[in-house]
């Protein structure tokens, strides 16, 4: 097993062929432009809810006049139903091997390179970001979930055995998940849900731990 980056716009240019995602790009922002306004939901224990806060408009910071969608303004007891269904889960998550952890992750890198042109357009209508750090952005939630895929996997869930002191010793290194943590995607909305805190939330996540998000208002289509 190998890793390699996804680099969409460095690697099209090597083919010149940038007009194909810039021609993807300006269709995803055709096609968001078609769903202004709408209501989005929160997911909490992976179910659509509304929250008790009301709704909040997103805009782009370009025009303000325009209205990207609505979206939940969760309460405080928002909050609390989802740190108790990420802790209701806690368990399950944890002891699912390291393999199929890796999986579900792997599964999420290629559902999201399959819909990279749409979540680059979203980035830049919620951040104003350019289309290539937009994209960019993108390629590196990509990269982290399958390159954090790839450490796990080459290190055999980071368990290692430690020389024993005593012949009837046996001791184990191993990654230990601790519980549920919670995460606010910040500069890099999309980047920071795989990345984010510089390394730890994807550890954690690998590792067997579990979370749950709260994106910011600035980029809340990003959750």
């Amino acid at each position: 097993m190998t890793f390699e980056n996804e680099r969409t716009f460095y690697l099209a240019g090597e083919k010149e062929a940038e007009e194909i995602v810039h021609s993807k790009y300006e269709g995803a922002i055709r096609d968001l432009d078609q769903r202004r306004g709408e209501i989005m939901l929160n997911y909490i224990g992976g179910q659509p809810t509304e929250s008790r806060g009301g709704l909040f408009e997103d805009r782009f910071p370009g025009d303000t006049s325009i209205i990207n969608a609505r979206f939940q303004e969760s309460a405080e007891e928002d909050v609390r139903l989802a740190v108790e269904a990420a802790r209701s889960s806690f368990e399950e998550w944890r002891s699912t091997d390291y393999q199929s952890r890796c999986h579900i992750f792997e599964k999420a890198a290629s559902l999201l390179s399959e819909r990279k042109h749409e979540m680059a357009a979203m980035t830049t209508l919620e951040n104003g970001k350019n289309r290539y750090e937009a994209m960019a952005d993108v390629d590196e939630a990509i990269d982290f979930l399958r390159y954090y895929s790839f450490q796990m996997r080459e290190n055999k869930g980071y368990v290692t055995e430690m020389p024993p002191p005593y012949p009837s010793e046996l001791p184990r290194d191993f990654l230990k998940p601790y519980g549920v943590w919670g995460i606010i995607a910040l500069q890099f909305p999309l980047g920071d849900n795989g990345w984010d805190e510089h390394w730890s939330y994807d550890h954690r996540k690998y590792s067997g731990c579990q979370a749950f998000q709260r994106c910011t208002m600035a980029s809340p289509g990003h959750g």
